[in-house]
């Protein structure tokens, strides 16, 4: 049994933050979290409920430069001190490196570092080297990189000039029982009459493409009305995913939620999950959430959904950025309303159980 101490940014409603969630509600180990920042609070209480200790640092988010450096410095120090983890796994890519630095400070090689990267490196040369240099100290740290997928671990080992096998690929999981279990339930609750529903779930930053998706929607709507779209998320695009959906006339049909604490009970309320996203995606785990509540898949063909999809075994791959492709492989789907299947994807899906990333992660520190 280890000791593991997450780092957090934020709690907001949404992939991480939620791993973390499905990591602590597995009792093999004693777990505990620090959040960075309070801003963003929407699962605070389930973080600090489930966890066997908890911590509040005190960053902004929008700090920048030394100010931030300090700011997550003295939280893991404090929260080392208290804890006494024998593992830290930092989520949020960009406090590695005070972290590594926090970490030295409590004792060189006690701790063992886990930074975990969740979308690939960034393109260009200077932007990798800075990457490099703000990574330094979790490095020196003897830190290990988790990253959750082969297409970002590739991403980091062709750019990186630290050693290439400090990056290893280890999966997200998803909590598998209650994914069906509340989908399920939720499914039961619908009515014979609604119209067919496609979701998204995405935060609306850079590296997802709800337009395009909004886009699809408005080419079918001048064929059909019997159709809506769910979009489930929150984040900096909000409003100007709000403004494309005014301008293209579907507010009848596209429907955003904003950020939801309900993901499983919304996809069982739903029949087609659609996942628009960019080059940028580092796996998009909701695509294993929604094969898990039995929706059918329409992915971007991008790395990261190819290969969660296992090259489209799993769901229909369509061009990136191609709102008429979109369109074409939603619109059959609305003239036969497929039945939820948990049946072609059933072992897959098994492979992404929280215990088993768990296992892989601390295997990274033997």
């Amino acid at each position: 049994m280890s000791r593991i101490l997450h780092i957090l940014a934020s709690a907001r409603a949404e992939g991480t933050p939620r791993l973390v969630v499905d990591w602590l509600a597995e009792k093999s180990h004693v777990q505990s979290v620090l959040l960075l920042s309070a801003d963003r609070p929407e699962i605070v209480a389930e973080l600090r409920e489930a966890s066997q200790g908890f911590f509040q640092g005190h960053l902004e988010l929008e700090q920048r430069g030394r100010r931030r450096r300090r700011s997550i410095l003295e939280s893991v120090v404090n929260a080392c001190v208290t804890f006494m983890p024998e593992v830290v796994v930092c989520w949020p890519t960009w406090a590695a490196g005070p972290t590594g630095t926090a970490l030295e400070r409590c004792g060189p090689g006690v701790i063992k570092l886990i930074v975990h990267c969740g979308n690939p490196a960034s393109a260009t040369v200077v932007e990798y080297l800075a990457s490099d240099i703000r990574f330094f100290p979790a490095y020196r740290a003897n830190a290990v990189f988790a990253c959750c997928s082969d297409y970002v671990r590739d991403s980091f080992r062709r750019r990186t000039l630290f050693a290439k096998r400090r990056f290893q690929t280890v999966q997200n999981c998803i909590s598998l029982a209650r994914i069906q279990a509340r989908a399920d339930r939720a499914r039961l609750e619908r009515k014979e009459g609604d119209r067919i529903r496609f979701i998204m779930v995405g935060t609306m930053e850079g590296h997802k493409d709800q337009a395009t998706l909004v886009k699809a929607a408005s080419l079918l709507r001048v064929e059909r009305s019997d159709f809506e779209v769910w979009l489930a998320g929150g984040g900096a695009n909000l409003e100007v995913v709000k403004a494309q959906i005014a301008h293209e006339g579907v507010g009848d049909c596209v429907i955003p939620l904003g950020s939801r604490n309900d993901v499983p009970e919304l996809l069982g309320q739903s029949d087609v999950f659609v996942f628009s996203t960019t080059r940028a995606e580092g796996f998009g785990t909701v695509l294993i959430e929604a094969l898990a509540a039995g929706l059918p898949v329409i992915a971007s063909d991008v790395p990261a959904c190819r290969e969660a999809l296992q090259g489209g075994r799993y769901g229909d791959l369509v061009p990136a950025h191609d709102a008429p492709a979109l369109a074409a492989t939603m619109r059959p789907l609305l003239d036969r309303r497929p039945n939820p299947s948990r049946v072609n994807s059933a072992a897959y899906v098994q492979r992404f159980c929280a215990q088993v990333m768990i296992d892989n992660y601390l295997s990274l520190c033997l």
